[in-house]
Protein backbone atom coordinates (compact mmCIF):
# COMPACT_ATOMS: atom_id res chain seq x y z
CA UNK A 1 0.00 0.00 0.00
CA UNK A 2 1.73 3.26 -1.03
CA UNK A 3 0.92 6.95 0.24
CA UNK A 4 -2.74 8.72 -0.89
CA UNK A 5 -1.41 10.39 -4.44
CA UNK A 6 -3.76 13.49 -4.40
CA UNK A 7 -2.53 16.56 -3.15
CA UNK A 8 0.55 15.60 -2.11
CA UNK A 9 2.35 19.01 -2.43
CA UNK A 10 -0.53 20.78 -0.19
CA UNK A 11 -0.05 18.05 2.77
CA UNK A 12 3.97 18.51 2.33
CA UNK A 13 3.06 21.84 2.64
CA UNK A 14 1.16 22.11 5.54
CA UNK A 15 3.45 19.86 7.19
CA UNK A 16 6.35 22.11 6.65
CA UNK A 17 4.62 25.18 7.66
CA UNK A 18 4.01 23.69 10.90
CA UNK A 19 0.10 22.67 10.69
CA UNK A 20 -0.02 19.30 10.18
CA UNK A 21 3.00 16.67 11.82
CA UNK A 22 3.79 12.98 11.32
CA UNK A 23 3.20 10.36 13.80
CA UNK A 24 3.05 6.97 13.41
CA UNK A 25 -0.10 5.84 11.30
CA UNK A 26 -2.31 4.46 13.62
CA UNK A 27 -5.47 2.59 12.02
CA UNK A 28 -6.37 1.45 15.46
CA UNK A 29 -6.60 4.39 16.63
CA UNK A 30 -8.53 5.86 13.72
CA UNK A 31 -11.34 3.04 14.17
CA UNK A 32 -11.20 4.40 17.31
CA UNK A 33 -12.16 8.29 16.70
CA UNK A 34 -14.95 7.02 14.24
CA UNK A 35 -16.22 5.07 16.53
CA UNK A 36 -16.60 8.45 18.68
CA UNK A 37 -17.86 10.16 15.81
CA UNK A 38 -20.55 7.54 15.60
CA UNK A 39 -21.23 8.14 19.41
CA UNK A 40 -21.33 11.92 18.69
CA UNK A 41 -24.08 11.05 15.93
CA UNK A 42 -26.45 9.00 18.28
CA UNK A 43 -26.50 12.00 20.74
CA UNK A 44 -26.92 14.77 17.97
CA UNK A 45 -30.35 12.41 17.31
CA UNK A 46 -31.24 12.51 20.75
CA UNK A 47 -31.22 16.12 21.40
CA UNK A 48 -31.80 17.51 17.58
CA UNK A 49 -35.14 18.54 18.47
CA UNK A 50 -35.04 21.19 20.89
CA UNK A 51 -30.76 21.92 21.42
CA UNK A 52 -30.38 23.35 17.94
CA UNK A 53 -26.35 24.65 19.12
CA UNK A 54 -25.82 21.59 20.65
CA UNK A 55 -26.87 19.29 18.35
CA UNK A 56 -24.52 21.43 15.98
CA UNK A 57 -21.66 20.99 18.04
CA UNK A 58 -22.06 17.68 18.46
CA UNK A 59 -22.48 17.19 14.76
CA UNK A 60 -19.31 19.79 13.74
CA UNK A 61 -17.15 17.47 16.83
CA UNK A 62 -18.66 14.21 15.07
CA UNK A 63 -17.14 15.63 11.51
CA UNK A 64 -13.93 16.61 12.74
CA UNK A 65 -13.10 13.13 14.63
CA UNK A 66 -13.77 11.23 11.80
CA UNK A 67 -11.38 13.18 9.36
CA UNK A 68 -8.81 13.23 12.06
CA UNK A 69 -9.27 9.58 11.37
CA UNK A 70 -8.32 9.38 7.87
CA UNK A 71 -5.09 11.56 9.02
CA UNK A 72 -4.36 9.23 12.03
CA UNK A 73 -4.10 6.59 9.36
CA UNK A 74 -2.04 8.19 7.13
CA UNK A 75 0.40 8.98 10.26
CA UNK A 76 -0.70 12.40 10.61
CA UNK A 77 -2.52 15.03 12.49
CA UNK A 78 -3.35 18.68 13.28
CA UNK A 79 -0.79 20.73 15.15
CA UNK A 80 -2.13 23.66 17.86
CA UNK A 81 -0.64 25.74 15.26
CA UNK A 82 -2.79 24.39 12.07
CA UNK A 83 -5.71 23.44 14.35
CA UNK A 84 -9.10 22.94 13.01
CA UNK A 85 -8.70 24.74 9.47
CA UNK A 86 -5.18 22.45 8.51
CA UNK A 87 -7.73 19.22 9.52
CA UNK A 88 -10.11 20.56 7.06
CA UNK A 89 -7.74 21.86 4.62
CA UNK A 90 -5.88 18.08 4.73
CA UNK A 91 -9.24 16.30 3.92
CA UNK A 92 -10.74 18.70 1.57
CA UNK A 93 -7.70 18.52 -0.87
CA UNK A 94 -7.09 14.59 -0.66
CA UNK A 95 -10.64 13.38 0.10
CA UNK A 96 -12.95 15.53 -1.99
CA UNK A 97 -12.29 14.29 -5.67
CA UNK A 98 -13.07 11.06 -7.43
CA UNK A 99 -11.55 9.23 -4.56
CA UNK A 100 -13.59 10.52 -1.87
CA UNK A 101 -16.60 12.54 -1.69
CA UNK A 102 -17.83 16.24 -2.06
CA UNK A 103 -18.93 16.33 1.25
CA UNK A 104 -15.60 17.20 2.50
CA UNK A 105 -15.81 20.51 0.30
CA UNK A 106 -18.53 21.73 3.20
CA UNK A 107 -16.18 21.19 6.51
CA UNK A 108 -15.11 24.76 6.21
CA UNK A 109 -18.20 26.11 6.32
CA UNK A 110 -19.31 23.66 9.58
CA UNK A 111 -16.53 25.09 11.29
CA UNK A 112 -17.07 28.93 10.29
CA UNK A 113 -20.45 28.18 12.19
CA UNK A 114 -19.46 26.10 14.77
CA UNK A 115 -16.99 28.91 15.35
CA UNK A 116 -19.48 31.47 15.12
CA UNK A 117 -21.45 29.70 17.97
CA UNK A 118 -18.80 29.36 19.72
CA UNK A 119 -17.69 32.43 20.09
CA UNK A 120 -20.76 34.68 19.32
CA UNK A 121 -20.97 38.56 18.86
CA UNK A 122 -24.11 40.29 19.83
CA UNK A 123 -24.71 39.80 15.76
CA UNK A 124 -23.99 36.66 15.32
CA UNK A 125 -27.39 34.49 14.30
CA UNK A 126 -28.24 31.58 16.61
CA UNK A 127 -28.05 28.39 15.04
CA UNK A 128 -31.40 27.09 13.98
CA UNK A 129 -33.19 23.97 13.73
CA UNK A 130 -32.30 23.65 9.57
CA UNK A 131 -28.75 24.50 10.60
CA UNK A 132 -28.62 21.60 13.25
CA UNK A 133 -30.17 19.30 10.10
CA UNK A 134 -27.78 20.59 7.84
CA UNK A 135 -24.96 19.74 10.68
CA UNK A 136 -26.16 16.36 11.14
CA UNK A 137 -26.42 15.37 7.52
CA UNK A 138 -23.07 16.64 6.10
CA UNK A 139 -21.54 14.65 9.21
CA UNK A 140 -23.83 11.37 8.20
CA UNK A 141 -21.87 11.92 4.37
CA UNK A 142 -18.72 12.30 5.57
CA UNK A 143 -18.50 9.48 8.67
CA UNK A 144 -19.66 7.15 5.51
CA UNK A 145 -17.30 8.64 3.46
CA UNK A 146 -14.50 8.22 5.64
CA UNK A 147 -15.75 4.13 6.62
CA UNK A 148 -15.67 3.84 2.99
CA UNK A 149 -12.19 5.11 2.48
CA UNK A 150 -10.44 3.29 5.85
CA UNK A 151 -12.06 0.13 4.45
CA UNK A 152 -10.91 0.48 0.86
CA UNK A 153 -7.84 -0.78 1.69
CA UNK A 154 -6.01 2.29 -0.27
CA UNK A 155 -5.27 4.83 2.14
CA UNK A 156 -2.05 3.67 3.64
CA UNK A 157 0.98 5.93 5.74
CA UNK A 158 1.80 9.25 4.30
CA UNK A 159 5.67 9.28 3.00
CA UNK A 160 7.14 12.36 1.99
Amino acid sequence: MSSWPVARDKIINLITNGELEEIEPNPRFATRLVEEAQMHMKSVDAIADFDYPGAFQLGYDATRKACAALLASQGLRSTRDGGHIALADAVRVQFNGPHGSPAFLKIHGLRQSRAGSQYPRDSTPPITQDDANYCRETAQEIIAAVETILSSGKLGPFVI
